[in-house]
C-alpha cells in the first residue's frame, strides 16, 4: 500500500479519451484507479467535435494545465500527444521531470507537419513547438512494432511497443437455439486486403454454402467483385448489439494487408470468438492466441473453418475461456497499466506493481 501511495504521488497521466473508441479500446483505461489523470474532456470545450476551434483550444487547455500541475509530479505520461503535448513537454522536462508519450499515428505525422509560416505568430510558435515536441520524452510508446524504427530515427527516446489493452466479457454460454453457429463475420475498411477479402466470400458460397458472411463498417465501394449474395451488409450497430454479434458468431475474419486491426481481434477474443487472419500480414501473430489462428491461402481457411463448425457447445466453451484468458493474461488492462508505468519509471517494462 505504501508503494501505491508513493507511485500516486510521483504520476500524472494526461490526455483524453477519443469519442469515436468503445468502452473497452480507449488508451485512457491505461491510467491505474486512484492516479491524477488531467482528463481533457472535463476541461472547457471538451466536448466539442474534433477539428473545431472549440475543440483545438480545448487541446491547448488541457496542455496548460498539465503544466502547472505537472511541476508536481516526477513522471507525466501523455496520452495522444499528438494533440495535446504542446508547450507543457518543453518546460516540464527542462525541470528534470521524466517524460513518456503514447502515440497511436504513425511517425510521419511528426515529419510531415503543415506549413504555418503564414499564420499569425502566435499559431505559428504553437505549430511549431507541438510539431517537435516528439524530441522531447525520455520515452515513446507506439501501439506496434512496426513503428519503432520510424520513431527512432526521428526522437533519441527510448521507444517500446505496448499495444492497447482490452477487457474479456465475463464468461457465457450460447443458448441452444444458437446452435449451430452459421455466421462469420468480417469488420473493418482500414488496411484491409479487399481482394483477399472477395476471393474468400465467394470461396465461402461455393464451398460451404450454408455460411452467412455478415460484413460490418465496410462500404459498399469495396464490394463490388462479389459475384454471390452469400452476405448481409449489416447497418451500424450499437455496442452491444455489436458484441452480441460477435459473441454468436462462428468467427471473425481479418483479412489484412498491415497489422493495425488489434482493437478487431481483442473485441472477439474478448467475447470468446475465434478470430482468422492472413498469415501474409507482418507482425499479427503476436496478437493471436497461436499460429492456428493465421491462415495461408483461402483453401487453408476453409479448412479451419470445417474444424471449427464440428465442435459441439462443449467443445466450443472451452474454447471460448481459452480465448479470454489469453487476452487477460497478455493484453488486460492491468498488464498494460503496468507496463506503461514500468517504462516511465525506470526504463523497464517489468518492474512496476499497482499493489
Amino acid at each position: 500500500m505504501q508503494q501505491v501511495r508513493k507511485a500516486q504521488s510521483e504520476f500524472l497521466y494526461t490526455g483524453f479519451a477519443w469519442p469515436h473508441h468503445d468502452a473497452a479500446s480507449g488508451y485512457h483505461h491505461v491510467v491505474p484507479p486512484g492516479f491524477r489523470f488531467i482528463n481533457g474532456a472535463r476541461l472547457f470545450f471538451g466536448r466539442s467535435n474534433p477539428g473545431t476551434w472549440q475543440r483545438k483550444l480545448n487541446f491547448v487547455l488541457t496542455d496548460l494545465y498539465t503544466l502547472a500541475i505537472g511541476i508536481q509530479y516526477n513522471y507525466i505520461i501523455y496520452i495522444y500527444p499528438e494533440q495535446t503535448a504542446i508547450i507543457s513537454p518543453w518546460v516540464l522536462r527542462h525541470l528534470g521531470k521524466k517524460l513518456t508519450f503514447v502515440c497511436h499515428l504513425k511517425a510521419d505525422y511528426w515529419t510531415n507537419q503543415k506549413d504555418y509560416s503564414w499564420r499569425n505568430p502566435v499559431v505559428k510558435t504553437l505549430a511549431f513547438l507541438r510539431g517537435n515536441t516528439i524530441t522531447q520524452p525520455h520515452n515513446i510508446i507506439v501501439l506496434n512494432e512496426n513503428e519503432i524504427s520510424s520513431f527512432e530515427k526521428i526522437s533519441h527516446a527510448q521507444v517500446v511497443a505496448i499495444p492497447h489493452g482490452a477487457f474479456a466479457a465475463m464468461p457465457r454460454n450460447l443458448e441452444p437455439q444458437m446452435w449451430p453457429l452459421k455466421e462469420v463475420l468480417i469488420i473493418g475498411e482500414n488496411y484491409r486486403d479487399f481482394a483477399l477479402m472477395t476471393e474468400i466470400i465467394n470461396a465461402l458460397s461455393v464451398k460451404m454454402p450454408g455460411i452467412r458472411v455478415g460484413i460490418v463498417g465496410i462500404r459498399k465501394q469495396w464490394l463490388r467483385g462479389l459475384a454471390t449474395g452469400n452476405y448481409e451488409i449489416l447497418p451500424r450497430l450499437g455496442e452491444r448489439e455489436y458484441r452480441q454479434r460477435i459473441f454468436e458468431a462462428l468467427c471473425v475474419i481479418l483479412p489484412l494487408k498491415y497489422a493495425t486491426a488489434n482493437n478487431t481481434i481483442f473485441e472477439a477474443l474478448g467475447e470468446g470468438t475465434p478470430v482468422y487472419c492472413n498469415a501474409s500480414c507482418v507482425g499479427v501473430r503476436y496478437y493471436l492466441p497461436d499460429e492456428e489462428y493465421l491462415f495461408e491461402d483461402t483453401e487453408d481457411l476453409i479448412f479451419k473453418l470445417r474444424e471449427l463448425i464440428s465442435l459441439s457447445p462443449e467443445q466450443r466453451r472451452t474454447l471460448s475461456d481459452q480465448l479470454r484468458s489469453h487476452l487477460n493474461e497478455h493484453f488486460g488492462w492491468e498488464k498494460v497499466r503496468t507496463q506503461v508505468a514500468s517504462l516511465s519509471l525506470i526504463g523497464s517494462t517489468d518492474s512496476f506493481s499497482e499493489a
